[in-house]
């Protein structure tokens, strides 16, 4: 899912060196926020956390 994310993100941004890419995504008739958020500073780039929530 993060690697999906990634790739179909609507929105990019940067905060403090580290990359937050995000989407949304329907699970059970249910809209959620994905956020993904990697540091590209690393080699290769390194998924830091990512999270789903429903509080959009």
């Amino acid at each position: 899912m993060a690697l999906w994310i990634i790739e179909n993100a609507t929105e990019i941004t940067e905060q403090e060196g580290v990359t937050v890419y995000q989407n949304t995504i329907i699970e059970n008739n249910k809209i959620y926020l994905i956020r993904v958020f990697v540091n590209q500073h690393k080699t290769p780039a390194l998924i830091i956390t990512a999270y789903k929530t429903s509080k959009i």
